[in-house]
C-alpha cells in the first residue's frame, strides 16, 4: 500500500504538537520542583523554634527571632536536613573533619594535622586502621610492580617502619615473648610484611599523637556514626558534622563478626540495652584571623 502524503491540517498539527511537547515538559519539571521546594519549607517551619516574646516589652525577643529565620532558612538551601537532631553532648572543635579512620582516613588525618590544620576524625568500628587492624592477620596490601619501582612515598614508608616496631601481641602458648617486635615475627605469603592487627591499630594510634604535634587541639574517637551534615543558609558550606558515639555496657564487649547484625544499632540516636549513646558534632567555632 503506498504512503499518502500528510495533509495541510495534519502538518499544522504535527508542527503545534511539536512546538508544546517540550513547553509542556518544562511546565511539568516546574511544578515538581516547586511542590518539592514547599515540602521542604513546610518541614522546615514545623521544625522552626517558636519565637518568644521580650516580658518586658512584649515584642519578638531578637535572638528567638534570628534563630527562628536561620532555621527556616536552612530548611530552603535544598540540602537534607536531620530529623530528629539532638543537640550535641559534646562538640569538638576543628578546622578539618575526616569522617572514617581506615587507612585512607588516617592519613588524610595525619597530613591535615601536619599541615597544622587543627583536625577531627570519627571512625564507626571500636578500632582505627581499617584494613591493618580487622583481620586475622593483617597485611600490607602492596603490588608486586610497585615494590619491584619501589615508588613509595617517604611517609609510608615511615608508616611501615612504625608497625615493624610495635610488639606482636603474641599469645601464651608461641615460643617467643608477647613483646616481640613485628619486625621479628614477620612472615607470611601474602606480602612483605604481615602483623596481628593489634599492631596496625597501635600503630594508627601512634601515627596519629605524633601528627598532632602539629596541630594542638586535634581529636579522633572511634565507635562515632556519622550522622550528616549541617550546611550554611546557602547550602555550599558545611557548618557541623553531626554523628553520634557508643559506650558498651558490657566492659567486656566484643563486635560479633558482622557489621550488618550490628549496623542498626550502631547508628541509632537512642540507647538501648547494649550501648549508652551521645549525639556529637564536630565543627568550627573560632573566628578566622
Amino acid at each position: 500500500m503506498a504512503n499518502r502524503p500528510l495533509s495541510a491540517q495534519a502538518l499544522i498539527r504535527l508542527a503545534a504538537l511539536t512546538f508544546l511537547l517540550p513547553i509542556g515538559a518544562t511546565v511539568l519539571l516546574a511544578a515538581l520542583e516547586y511542590f518539592s521546594w514547599t515540602e521542604v519549607a513546610d518541614g522546615a517551619i514545623e521544625e522552626a523554634p517558636a519565637v518568644v516574646a521580650n516580658s518586658s516589652t512584649g515584642l519578638p525577643d531578637a535572638q528567638s527571632t534570628g534563630g527562628a529565620i536561620a532555621t527556616l532558612a536552612r530548611g530552603l538551601n535544598g540540602r537534607p536536613q536531620l530529623s530528629p537532631l539532638p543537640p550535641p553532648e559534646q562538640v569538638w572543635e576543628c578546622d578539618v573533619v575526616v569522617v572514617g579512620g581506615s587507612l585512607g582516613g588516617v592519613a588524610a588525618a595525619s597530613h591535615a594535622m601536619r599541615s597544622g590544620a587543627q583536625t577531627c576524625l570519627i571512625e564507626l568500628t571500636p578500632w582505627l586502621g581499617g584494613q591493618i587492624s580487622s583481620q586475622g592477620v593483617s597485611a600490607i596490601d602492596e603490588s608486586v610492580s610497585m615494590r619491584r619501582l619501589d615508588n613509595f612515598s617517604q611517609s609510608w614508608e615511615d608508616f611501615k617502619a612504625l608497625i615493624k616496631q610495635q610488639p606482636a601481641f603474641l599469645p601464651s602458648w608461641a615460643p617467643l615473648p608477647p613483646s616481640t617486635p613485628v619486625a621479628e615475627v614477620n612472615r607470611c605469603w601474602v606480602g612483605n610484611l604481615c602483623f596481628p592487627p593489634k599492631a596496625g591499630a597501635a600503630a594508627a594510634e601512634q601515627w596519629l599523637k605524633a601528627a598532632a604535634q602539629s596541630a594542638p587541639g586535634s581529636r579522633w574517637g572511634t565507635a562515632i556514626a556519622f550522622k550528616g551534615a549541617e550546611f550554611d543558609i546557602s547550602g555550599r558550606t558545611i557548618t557541623a558534622i553531626h554523628a553520634v558515639r557508643r559506650i558498651p555496657r558490657d566492659p567486656n564487649y566484643a563486635p560479633l563478626g558482622r557489621l550488618s547484625k550490628e549496623l542498626p544499632l550502631w547508628y541509632a540516636w537512642s540507647s538501648e540495652e547494649t550501648f549508652k549513646k551521645f549525639p556529637c558534632a564536630c565543627r568550627r567555632d573560632r573566628v578566622s584571623p
